[in-house]
């Protein structure tokens, strides 16, 4: 376990090594920084590894052994670096053994100002790609008191997290992370002002977040901005810092110097002036309440039947129905549509209006919304969608194919050599990938009868699967016809093997 607790010393140690998925790297940044950290931090995904040399709980220097992390890969991609310049600076960092950064300033390549920036924004770049990473590990190696010489490298991590999880994280997933805290109260902290400087958030965000009271609930408080990706990883990283805290009631208003306890309004009021009345008119008072709470029964009614004939149709709809625009629209056009949604079915929406009995209902449209935003706003996921819909096979489809055909075949080769139990994994994965082959589902029907010891029962099972999906195959009516005579049942053995006479009359017994 890793104890370094030099500013937070009621904090628990970290384990020195932990997956993702227990610890989200966003979380241990964080954790990182408040506990100033000084050791080496690596990161492993499958083959890839970048690895952190934190300085008082900022990282000052990073590696990766992905060519395309390499300084000299993003001069090229940049246009900061020319093609022809790039052997000399590989040749010179392998022969002296040093860093392709000294390369490049030995060479004069690059200015020791222009360098120093370059090195600082590989950090940043390593730690936003790293933060996408949901699998793979960590792991920390303490190491206080060493000094490294690139301490004025050294970038404050609130930033960067908070760009990666604007940037990575979905909507959905953001507010699913603060769903707690979206209809509570926010209480800053002393420390608050001083962290909303540091996060680098554009001027409106940063002045909209700095009017942020206990006295006003969170969500009414942003408004639209509520479905704001960057606002929502500021919320988040407030939070974690404990910069910001919330509570389920406001804080009562402070009452006047005096004692007085009477609570002052501001109200904006407008004066309308009416015409003299005629001398022989009678003034007739009109009794409707000039101010009234009760819903509005034209938009209550139209949101009813809007949420009941969505709901209706939702088994029905494609993405593009169900978020409410056409096939060709662009990603904003999707996002505002989105956002309309949002704020549409949102709960106080339907409570302003009287629905809450439709909370649930309108729960389940929303989410089917989100599950068609997710998709029509990632660029690849979109196209994958569009071709299954238009009945060609998706990206994701042809290598899941791919995969269970390479499966069937070893299968298959393994049950003509009678190796009916080496068969069976193979065929019961391609069948897995791919229920839906005839041939599959004939095959592994077949391993299950012939193993040792043998299940006719679910052999029979897959093997009338494949009939029902392949009704012309031969060797699939005649290797059920040999299952079924096996259960007992002469009768549609006699039948399944028959047909097999007829659809193969030269081939099956």
């Amino acid at each position: 376990m890793i104890d370094s607790t030099k500013t937070s010393p009621a904090r628990d140690p970290l384990p020195e090594a932990d997956p993702f998925s227990s610890t989200p790297l966003p979380v241990l940044l964080l954790d990182l920084r408040a506990r100033s950290f000084d050791g080496n931090l690596k990161l492993y995904n499958g083959r890839q590894e970048r690895a952190f040399i934190f300085r008082q709980g900022a990282p000052v220097l990073s590696e990766s052994n992905l060519a395309s992390d390499g300084l000299c890969a993003h001069l090229l991609k940049e246009g900061l670096l020319a093609r022809e310049s790039l052997r000399p600076v590989t040749e010179r960092a392998e022969q002296r053994d040093i860093s392709q950064a000294a390369a490049l300033l030995e060479l004069e390549v690059v200015k020791p100002v222009k360098l120093f920036h370059l090195l600082r924004g590989q950090i940043r770049r390593h730690l936003f790609d790293s933060m996408d990473w949901r699998t793979g590990r960590y792991e920390l190696i303490a190491e206080e008191g060493v000094q490294t010489g690139f301490e004025a490298l050294a970038i404050d991590l609130l930033p960067t997290v908070r760009e990666a999880l604007a940037g990575h994280w979905g909507i959905e997933e953001l507010l699913a992370e603060l769903s707690d805290d979206l209809l509570g109260f926010p209480r800053p902290q002393p420390h608050f002002d001083a962290s909303i400087e540091k996060l680098e958030m554009p001027e409106p965000q940063e002045q909209l977040l700095r009017t942020l009271s206990p006295e006003n609930r969170l969500d009414r408080t942003l408004g639209n901005e509520l479905t704001s990706p960057d606002v929502l990883a500021t919320l988040w990283v407030l939070r974690e810092t404990g910069s910001l805290e919330f509570a389920d009631q406001a804080t009562e208003p402070k009452t006047s110097a005096n004692g007085d306890d009477e609570i002052h309004f501001q109200s904006e009021i407008e004066l309308v002036l009416l015409d003299e009345l005629a001398p022989d008119s009678a003034a007739e008072l009109d009794e409707t309440p000039i101010l009234s709470l009760d819903p509005v029964p034209s938009e209550a009614e139209a949101l009813r039947a809007e949420i009941e004939k969505m709901g209706a149709a939702l088994p029905h709809s494609d993405h593009y129905e169900v978020i409410g625009v056409c096939a060709d629209a662009r990603n904003a056009t999707i996002k505002k549509a989105y956002i309309k949604a949002a704020k549409r079915y949102h709960p106080d929406t339907l409570a302003r209006l009287g629905l809450q009995d439709l909370r649930d209902e309108a729960s389940r449209v929303f989410s089917r919304i989100a599950d068609a935003f997710e998709t029509l706003s990632n660029p690849a996921r979109r196209k994958d969608y569009d071709a299954e819909q238009q009945g060609d096979f998706s990206t994701a489809q042809a290598q899941s194919l791919s995969q269970a055909e390479t499966a069937y075949r070893k299968g298959e080769i393994l049950l003509r050599m009678g190796d009916f139990a080496a068969a069976l994994p193979y065929l019961d994965s391609a069948v897995e990938i791919w229920p839906n082959e005839g041939a599959y589902q004939s095959g592994l029907g077949w391993a299950l009868y012939k193993k040792t010891p043998s299940d006719p029962e679910s052999a029979r099972t897959c093997l009338e699967r494949g009939i029902e999906l392949t009704p012309q195959d031969a060797v699939g009516h005649f290797r059920l016809g040999i299952v079924l005579r096996a259960l007992g049942d002469a009768n549609a053995a006699q039948a399944s093997l028959e047909r097999a006479k007829q659809l193969e009359p030269s081939e099956a017994p």
